[in-house]
């Protein structure tokens, strides 16, 4: 038996954009055989390097800026990213058990 995650009723076709050159966002028709199916697993993996870069930029920024209270915004930012990367690292390991 399929758990509800892999269960191809609960999977969610992915919409693709594209910026065509005159400023506007546009929708890709993407066949229906060639679409991308994401699942739990797939969408927090996703959250979780999207949360992870965001950690580096805001280390980045806190090294790379000059204002002392900017620096320290982005220090807290990336701690607070990093909380949130943890606790998306624990929802993966559930899913795994």
């Amino acid at each position: 038996m399929q758990s509800p995650e892999r269960n191809p009723k609960n999977q969610q076709k992915m919409h693709v954009y594209f910026w065509n050159g005159n400023n506007n966002l546009e929708n890709i028709k993407i066949p229906e055989d060639r679409q991308m199916e994401m699942n739990t697993e797939d969408y927090l993996k996703k959250a979780l390097l999207d949360t992870q870069e965001r950690v580096r930029d805001f280390m980045n920024y806190s090294v790379k800026l000059k204002d002392d209270e900017l620096k320290q915004f982005f220090r807290q930012y990336a701690v607070t990213e990093g909380e949130q990367a943890s606790r998306l690292q624990q929802y993966i390991k559930s899913l795994k058990q």
